[in-house]
């Protein structure tokens, strides 16, 4: 996470190993958008939201490149709508982790999140849909496993590499 207050909060965290940049299908700095200070999540501008600030990013290859890692056991990412760029760009670089859980978020895609008057603007910046990313993630891996609240199914899944 690239925010001031996860820096903060998990700089000095015992057993881990902290990078101040987020992660995307490039490297450079992604614009976000929150007016909300109550709200810790950023969303990327390219949702359609204003730019109200940048932080740094890098790609997974450039990632493992760095540290000088060679396969990826568990990723694990809730990445606020930046998962439907960042699969496509690692499985077009052949990057296939053994296991992958997520939190996808298509109400950012359509909009049905921010109320009738947010258009969405991904299309624009050839993001692809949902249900092109979802599919493409099952051409490579199995359904292990999907969150549950309230007793309706959620967004988190966890997928197992074919």
């Amino acid at each position: 996470d690239f925010t001031p207050d996860s820096i903060k909060m998990f700089k000095g965290a015992k057993n881990t190993i902290f990078n101040e940049y987020g992660i995307s299908d490039f490297d450079g700095m992604l614009e976000v958008f929150q007016d909300n200070p109550n709200v810790f999540s950023k969303w990327p501008s390219w949702l359609g939201f204003g730019k109200t600030e940048s932080y740094p990013v890098k790609c997974i290859s450039t990632i493992m490149k760095e540290k000088n890692i060679d396969y990826i056991d568990l990723l694990k990412m809730d990445v606020e709508g930046e998962e439907y760029k960042i699969l496509p760009d690692m499985f077009n670089k052949e990057i296939f982790p053994n296991q992958i859980c997520i939190e996808f978020h298509p109400f950012h895609l359509d909009g049905s999140i921010h109320g009738e008057d947010f258009v969405s603007t991904a299309s624009e910046y050839n993001v692809p849909t949902h249900d092109q990313v979802f599919e493409l993630v099952l051409n490579h891996y199995t359904l292990a496993g999907r969150s549950v609240k309230n007793g309706k199914p959620d967004n988190e899944y966890c997928f197992i590499k074919k």
